[in-house]
């Protein structure tokens, strides 16, 4: 499949969208918990959704989109919940790089759930990426003893969170393109991100806990920011999705995400660029070219 250009400038729009999403959910990750935010950031998209729905005139999804539609929520649900924990309880610039993962967990499963079979350069483009993404997460001391490195990963929780949601987001970017055959754009966006609020306010209403839900009123301004930024971010991937290869979507997305990371992990957190991290990053962007290549 060719890159269009149509397909080059959605597929950087939503790469920069989520890039900028990803501080804004940083910051509101500080005044609300993760179950409510999700069901907050659903409900306010929905919407706009329905609004570009009713707009553009949609037809219902075709037969064949439940089943693809549910693979989607489930795994954007519980990808959801552990991004915002892992921006948490870790820095951002230590945690958002591995989101890298998810353009090679998409490169293992897309040839089975899509029939995306990767080429033989993106082999040493995962390895970039891998390497990469462990190099930025070391300290000076594990430099210093090889043997130490694997502690380097799992020393911050956040980590180990951010991996376990780029593997479910990287399935439920498979099942969104899988969506996208029996749906238009705004049909699924509107469905994908009800079914997700849904499905938390049922778990938050179990455990009596809906009241948590009004805390969102101590950073409402940030709030309607995290909602336009990312219903752009997320119509624009339901539009690039269906004219890409997913590897090769999510590679471009990572890659930006992660460059953003650090800048707004130094402007907005007060966390430090070092030059390990710029050398890991660009290690993991070189990684990304090959992926790409």
């Amino acid at each position: 499949m060719i890159f269009t250009s149509g397909a080059v400038l959605l597929t950087l729009g939503a790469s920069v969208s989520y890039g900028a999403f990803d501080a804004v959910r940083k910051k509101l990750a500080t005044s609300v918990e993760p179950l409510p935010l999700t069901a907050l950031m659903g409900l306010g998209q929905a919407p706009l959704f329905a609004v570009w729905m009713l707009a553009a005139g949609a037809a219902a999804p075709r037969p064949g989109y439940a089943p693809e539609a549910a693979g989607s929520i489930a795994f954007g649900l519980v990808g959801n919940l552990f991004f915002m924990r892992a921006l948490q309880v870790s820095p951002l610039s230590l945690t958002i790089p591995f989101l890298s993962f998810s353009p090679v967990f998409t490169v293992l499963f897309s040839r089975a759930l899509l029939g995306e079979a990767p080429q033989p350069l993106q082999a040493f483009g995962i390895a970039g990426v891998v390497l990469g993404a462990f190099l930025l997460n070391l300290t000076r001391e594990d430099l210093a003893h090889p043997s130490r490195f694997l502690h380097g990963v799992t020393r911050e929780r956040g980590s180990l969170m951010m991996l376990a949601a780029a593997l479910l987001w990287s399935l439920g970017s498979i099942f969104d393109k899988r969506a996208l055959a029996y749906a238009s754009t705004p049909v699924h966006a509107l469905v994908q991100c009800l079914g997700i609020a849904l499905c938390v306010l049922v778990l938050l209403a179990v455990r009596r806990d809906l009241g948590s839900l009004a805390t969102v009123r101590r950073c409402r301004g940030t709030y309607a920011v995290g909602l336009l930024i990312a219903s752009a971010a997320q119509g624009l991937q339901f539009l690039a999705l269906p004219l890409v290869v997913v590897s090769l979507f999510e590679s471009i997305k990572r890659c930006i995400g992660m460059t953003m990371a650090v800048v707004n992990g130094a402007l907005f957190f007060g966390e430090p660029v070092t030059s390990r991290k710029l050398a890991a990053i660009a290690l993991m962007g070189a990684g990304v070219v090959l992926i790409l290549a």
